[in-house]
């Protein structure tokens, strides 16, 4: 049995230090801030860029970096490990960088980090709207290290599931993308099957029409609202709310909403803007929007979904219902709507299949996750 042994982070990284306050621009080095860093990953769509280099010095990011977020009330000690390769990128000054030294696996420190997050956050002090965690704060934390064969089966193990979530969400986002590309074709670039017969009017296949959304949508009541602190991790129920996360969590209680394969319903985020469409039972948290489709021989909910799809984007924090519901969009006879739906369908049940699958080996990951950190489990 591998024999471990107490230390101090200080002891293991041989590199710690906190970023840049960067002059943000459009265009630039992309900056990794608190946003990025959640269940162990970084997330470079919430990203700012700057050009302003002379700022940065040696504060790249490289692959197998510990990032740590240092500031901020819910997510202060989120922890991810990087696996950014062949990209200039830096990071925020409320982020921390620890690099770890030649004798330590840096993955195996990192996923030790995120097995105490909830440790991490209570290093932090300050106010209660602007809690920190400090570069000395963190070079005291304990942790317990095995030999380094050992820390490498570790972090082996818990890759091999990450790897495989992280496949799963490349095959979910290029079927997404493969659906919205079929509807592009169809529906704005009119190259739907059977065109050639097809006589045009005023620019739109003859018996197409445009309307308002809000005289062609039916909209649904909330039902019982949950709030992140009312939810579990795991559960029968899933929780919807506005972020750009899939989920905030599950309950066991009966759903708000029944919605499955034949009978979808949409969900608009009313202040970030977020888009969903739902083909099982949910419930909601507050300010998520569900509807469907006013008349389904007129228009199906699946192409009402794809027509409205990113059409209009968050500007500031406000409600955007209406602003939604006041665009327009082009509804295309109801067979070919059929035949998208049909076509559609088959996309949605596998990224939902997908989505279960991840959602299991996560649940696999984080219950090994801590038996691993704490000699339960021999490896």
């Amino acid at each position: 049995m591998s024999k471990w042994q107490e230390k101090r982070l200080g002891e293991v990284v041989n590199y710690i230090t906190r970023g840049i306050t960067p002059k943000y621009t459009a265009n630039g080095i992309k900056v990794i801030n608190q946003k990025c860093i959640r269940d162990y990953k970084i997330n470079l769509d919430f990203c700012k860029e700057t050009l302003d280099t002379t700022n940065i010095g040696k504060k790249y990011v490289k692959y197998g970096d510990i990032l740590i977020n240092s500031t901020g009330t819910g997510t202060l000690g989120r922890v991810a490990c990087s696996k950014i390769q062949n990209m200039a990128i830096t990071f925020y000054s409320h982020v921390t960088l620890c690099r770890v030294g030649k004798e330590y696996n840096n993955f195996f420190i990192g996923y030790y980090l995120n097995s105490i997050e909830k440790e991490l956050e209570n290093f932090g002090h300050g106010s209660t709207n602007q809690t920190e965690l400090n570069i000395n704060d963190i070079k005291k934390i304990k942790i317990n290290i095995p030999d380094l064969a050992t820390q490498e089966k570790i972090a082996d193990i818990l890759s091999t599931y990450d790897d495989l979530i992280e496949n799963n969400n490349r095959r979910i986002e290029i079927l997404e993308q493969m659906a919205q590309e079929i509807y592009k074709e169809w529906f704005v670039r009119f190259r739907f099957p059977g065109r050639e017969k097809v006589k045009f009017i005023n620019g739109l296949p003859e018996g197409w029409e445009v309307k308002k959304i809000k005289d062609i949508v039916d909209r649904k009541p909330f039902g019982t609202l949950y709030k992140e602190s009312q939810v579990k991790e795991y559960g029968k129920v899933i929780v919807i709310d506005q972020s750009k996360k899939d989920y905030i969590g599950f309950h066991n209680n009966e759903p708000s909403h029944n919605a499955d394969i034949e009978k979808p319903m949409i969900l608009f985020g009313d202040h970030s803007c977020k888009y969903k469409i739902m083909i099982r039972p949910f419930s909601l948290a507050e300010n998520v929007i569900p509807f469907t489709s006013n008349d389904e021989n007129l228009l199906t909910t699946y192409y009402l979904f794809y027509s409205i799809n990113g059409i209009i984007q968050t500007t500031e924090y406000k409600r955007h219902w209406t602003d939604l519901t006041n665009k327009k969009i082009i509804i295309s006879n109801i067979n070919l709507q059929t035949k998208f739906e049909e076509k559609i369908k088959e996309f949605l049940l596998e990224i939902e299949q997908l989505s279960i699958i991840n959602r299991n080996l996560i649940k696999q990951r984080d219950l090994l996750l801590p038996r691993l950190m704490s000699v339960k489990l021999e490896v």
